[in-house]
C-alpha cells in the first residue's frame, strides 16, 4: 500500500509518468470507492486530527462526500498511453475531505508537520453568512441582516417577507398599480455576504458575496428582465410567454424556465455563464450561442466574442451548494475568491508562488483553516486585521 501512496501523491503533483499513471489507475479500476488506500488516508487524517470537530469533518468528508473534481489527467502524453476507460477511472483519485485539502496530499507533508507549521496571523475571519442591503424601488433601505422574520414591507400589491431561515420573498398580492416606467428594487451583497431572493414570478436566486440584482416589484409586458453584477445561481419559473432575461455586464442571457449560474465580477477576466437544465441563449458583443445542460459559455470584452465548452457544472456551481472547488486554480484566483467571501483585502509581497489547486473545501470554515491548508502548498501569509499579505 505505501507504493500506491507514493504514486497517489506523485499523480497530485504532475510527476508520474505513464507506467505509474497506468499502475494507479489499475489499482482503482480494481477497488474504486473501497481503495486501501482511502482507508490509510482517513486513518492518518484521524489519528492527527487536532480536536472533535476537526474530527467530525475529516469523516463526513470521508463518508458522505466522496466526490471527484474533474480527472487531471489531460496531458498528451497521457492520452497517448492510456485507454480512455483508464482516464474515466481517474474520478475515484481526488477525494473531498471536508475542512482537510487535497493540497495536503499533493505537498507530501503529514498533518503532524503541517500542523506545527510557523504560523504569520493570530486571529481568525469568519466564512460569509446572511448579509444584504435592499434598496426598494421607493428609495426605502432594509439592513435583511438585522430586519426580524415576517413581512418588511409592502409596495404597489407585493408583500415582502421574510421568512426563519433568512430568505426574502417578494409575493403578489394584489394588482401592481404602479403605471409608470419600470423601477427596480436593488440587492446587494458585501464582501463576506451572501443571501437567497424569490421574485415575485417565483424564479428563486442564491446571490454570491460582493454582488448585486435589480429586479422590478412584478414583472411586466413581454419579458421579465434582472440585472446582474458579480455571481448568481438562477432557477427560473417556467413563463414560455415571458422569457426571462438577465443582463450581466456585455452579455445578455435568455431563458424560458431553467437553472444556471452567472458570473459577472468585474475583477474576472471572463463572464462566464453555466447551465445545469433547460437552454439559454446568450449574446454578447457580436457573439451569440444557446447552451445545453453541461456547457459553459464564456465572453471575453477583450476578444469580443463566446466560447462555449462542456464543463463539470458541479464545479461553477459548488459555491451555491456551500463549498469551494479549486480545479488547477492559480493562486490569484483562489485569492479573489477568498477575498469575496472572508472580506479581505490582498496583498502580494514578493514573488508569487506558481502553484495550482485542485480539491474543495466548505465554506463555512474560518480562514485560519483555509490558510492552513493553502500554507501546505509552500505559501506563506500574514493577516492583519482584514489585510491578508501573501509572502514569497
Amino acid at each position: 500500500m505505501g507504493q500506491i501512496r507514493k504514486l497517489y501523491v506523485k499523480y497530485l503533483q504532475g510527476n508520474s509518468s505513464a507506467e505509474e499513471l497506468a499502475e494507479l489507475m489499475r489499482h482503482f479500476e480494481k477497488y474504486g470507492e473501497k481503495s486501501p488506500l482511502m482507508a490509510l488516508i482517513e486513518n492518518e487524517l484521524l489519528q492527527e486530527a487536532p480536536n472533535t470537530e476537526d474530527s467530525e469533518e475529516v469523516k463526513e468528508g470521508l463518508s458522505k462526500n466522496y466526490a471527484v473534481l474533474q480527472a487531471r489527467l489531460t496531458t498528451k502524453d497521457a492520452k497517448k498511453t492510456l485507454p480512455l476507460w483508464w482516464i474515466s477511472a481517474a474520478a475515484c483519485l481526488l477525494i473531498a475531505i471536508g475542512a482537510v485539502w487535497v493540497a495536503y496530499f499533493s505537498s507530501g507533508e503529514n498533518i503532524k508537520e503541517l500542523s506545527t507549521a510557523k504560523k504569520y496571523y493570530t486571529h481568525d475571519l469568519p466564512a460569509a453568512s446572511n448579509k444584504a442591503i435592499l434598496t426598494l424601488e421607493n428609495g426605502k433601505e432594509i439592513s435583511l441582516n438585522d430586519s426580524s422574520e415576517g413581512v418588511l414591507a409592502q409596495n404597489n400589491g407585493i408583500s415582502i417577507q421574510k421568512n426563519k431561515d433568512g430568505q426574502v420573498t417578494f409575493v403578489l398580492k394584489g394588482t401592481d398599480t404602479n403605471n409608470e416606467r419600470t423601477k427596480y428594487n436593488v440587492i446587494s451583497t458585501p464582501k463576506g455576504g451572501k443571501y437567497d431572493i424569490v421574485l415575485s414570478d417565483g424564479t428563486k436566486v442564491y446571490l454570491n458575496a460582493s454582488s448585486s440584482l435589480k429586479f422590478p416589484n412584478s414583472f411586466k409586458g413581454n419579458e421579465r428582465t434582472v440585472i446582474l453584477t458579480g455571481e448568481a445561481f438562477f432557477e427560473v419559473s417556467k413563463n414560455k410567454k415571458m422569457p426571462f432575461i438577465v443582463n450581466a455586464s456585455s452579455m445578455k442571457i435568455k431563458v424560458l424556465g431553467t437553472h444556471f449560474n452567472v458570473m459577472a465580477y468585474e475583477d474576472e477576466k471572463n463572464i462566464q455563464t453555466t447551465l445545469v437544465e433547460g437552454a439559454v441563449e446568450l449574446k454578447g458583443g457580436k457573439g451569440k450561442a444557446v447552451l445545453k445542460p453541461g456547457e459553459q459559455g464564456s465572453f471575453s470584452n477583450q476578444d469580443n466574442r463566446i466560447d462555449v465548452a462542456p464543463v463539470d457544472v458541479s464545479i461553477a456551481t459548488a459555491w451555491k451548494d456551500g463549498y469551494f472547488v479549486f480545479d488547477n486554480s492559480n493562486l490569484q484566483e483562489v485569492m479573489r475568491q477568498l477575498a469575496r467571501w472572508y472580506d479581505l483585502k490582498i496583498v502580494y509581497d514578493g514573488h508569487l508562488p506558481e502553484s495550482e489547486f485542485n480539491g474543495r473545501i466548505k465554506r463555512s470554515s474560518s480562514l485560519k483553516k483555509v490558510l492552513r491548508v493553502l500554507e501546505s502548498n509552500n505559501v506563506n501569509f500574514s493577516l492583519n486585521g482584514n489585510t491578508l499579505t501573501i509572502k514569497s
